[in-house]
């Protein structure tokens, strides 16, 4: 039987397998995707709002800019928004110490302008998962039935937005199951790998921590390849009945991490007039 060693040996020099072996020790290089963590000094410094809504999207997609704005006027901003306060819960608690991991929510009624736009007053909210280290979002949305996520394909249902149109950087309604698929496997040509980074607690109600990651290699809605690594990081909750099968799942992660990184290479119209020879792709020219 081949040893660990022979195994690692194998994987020298694979761009995908190298990535896999012995995560364990090598996580903390990773763990925050496209960001660096911040000590605590500097969150107080630039404001909790600044510090968990910076993206690592490029400026034109960022529909709030945490560099530009200071802990003062953060804190204006979402007080004026939400005028009646901006509510925190703790939903569930599902470890204990050294590292807690819980649900919480965050809430409150759109009462007061926010970035030039005007209020609503309806609820604008979000959940996640959290731990001492990290913490993830997604915005608050109806679950689905297998069935229907089956229909529309799990990248248009995990990647629908809430957002207005002009801030969404995939328009997952207006894709199907086939165009979907389509779409990253031209981005990601050698395959879109999902993995298992940590599971914390047992069935009946079994929550983990996953990483999604592949090799930008193709193009993405209109822009050239980079060839670098994008990726996200995520919580999910997964629970089963007596038998271990799945009742339901929820799934809380930023995907902004994977488009950061997707959305970083240029137009495909200016990588060819700029002498760019980037593109490994031969659907290329039948994207643009």
């Amino acid at each position: 039987m081949a040893s660990v060693e022979d195994a690692a040996a194998k994987m020298v020099g694979d761009k995908y397998r190298s990535f896999l072996y012995d995560e364990g020790e090598k996580s903390t290089e990773w763990r925050h995707g496209g960001r660096e963590g911040l000590l605590g000094e500097e969150t107080l410094r630039i404001g909790n709002y600044n510090a968990l809504l910076k993206s690592s999207l490029p400026k034109e997609f960022q529909y709030y800019k945490a560099e530009e704005e200071t802990f003062e006027s953060s804190h204006e901003a979402f007080r004026s928004a939400f005028p009646r306060g901006f509510a925190w819960e703790v939903l569930g608690v599902y470890t204990g110490p050294p590292e807690t991991v819980f649900k919480f929510r965050h809430w409150g009624f759109f009462e007061g302008p926010f970035n030039g736009h005007a209020p609503t007053g309806e609820m604008a909210q979000f959940f996640g998962l959290a731990t001492l280290k990290i913490v993830v979002r997604t915005a608050g949305r109806e679950g689905l039935y297998g069935e229907e996520t089956i229909r529309l394909g799990t990248y248009n249902a995990l990647l629908k937005s809430c957002m207005p149109k002009e801030f969404q950087y995939y328009k997952a309604e207006e894709e199907t199951f086939e165009s979907s698929h389509e779409i990253f496997g031209s981005a990601f040509p050698r395959g879109f790998a999902w993995e298992v980074l940590r599971v914390y607690t047992g069935p009946p109600e079994i929550v983990f921590k996953f990483r999604h990651w592949g090799f930008f290699e193709g193009p993405f809605n209109g822009h050239a390849p980079t060839g670098e690594m994008a990726q996200f990081f995520g919580f999910a909750t997964l629970k089963v009945d007596e038998s271990l099968r799945v009742e339901e799942v929820e799934i809380y992660f930023d995907p902004a991490e994977l488009f950061g990184g997707l959305l970083k290479g240029p137009p495909i119209s200016e990588s060819h007039h700029d002498g760019g020879a980037t593109h490994g792709c031969p659907l290329s020219k039948q994207l643009v």
